[in-house]
């Protein structure tokens, strides 16, 4: 399905009984390590860039210097590079001009060209 524009409407999932306080623990101690590397009490998008093969988009972003990088009210997280954080009232302009920012410097230090894990609708 991936690439295609298609809607579902239905799904059959497979699940296998587990215990439920095992669970229950599994859910706390990811939650407590995506705190721990994301910006998640903070206004974003999620992460920016999908991770070209071989690499991880946030490192790239850290090693081109843009880790804290900010525009107008638009940050780049000093906490995960592949989040920007709007530190309120951030404009979509600040916003891309940031994701731009990234492409440009990533492009030019190591040849990889970054593909938006978002999608920007409409003009800042």
């Amino acid at each position: 399905l991936k690439g295609k524009s298609v809607i579902i409407l239905e799904a059959t999932l497979l699940m296998k009984k587990g215990d439920k306080e095992e669970i229950e623990s599994k859910i706390k101690e990811n939650i407590k390590i995506r705190e721990t590397k994301q910006p998640l009490h903070k206004l974003n998008a999620g992460s920016i860039f999908k991770n070209p093969p071989g690499y991880y988009a946030g490192e790239l972003v850290e090693k081109v210097g843009a880790k804290g990088l900010s525009r107008g009210k638009a940050e780049v997280s000093t906490r995960h590079a592949n989040f920007i954080i709007n530190n309120g009232g951030a404009s979509a302009r600040d916003i891309l001009y940031l994701i731009e920012e990234i492409e440009k410097r990533v492009k030019k230090n190591f040849g990889i060209k970054l593909e938006r894990e978002i999608e920007i609708l409409g003009e800042p």
